[in-house]
């Protein structure tokens, strides 16, 4: 094997576990209020529309 074939490469890992926790809360919350949404959206605007469980029509 040659120089060539032997290469080693630095991989600096940085971590910032500040940066980190607040990166995992702004996503978390970003998912809650999401699925706050859509719980809303299937509740209460989806069953307003034509066809839904409650029409009447029976």
């Amino acid at each position: 094997m040659s120089e060539h074939d032997k290469r080693e490469e630095k991989v600096e890992k940085k971590e910032e576990p500040g940066r980190v926790g607040a990166t995992f809360i702004k996503y978390a919350f970003i998912t809650v209020i999401l699925l706050i949404i859509l719980y809303f959206v299937a509740n209460y605007l989806l069953p307003m529309f034509p066809g839904g469980e409650n029409t009447g029509l029976y």
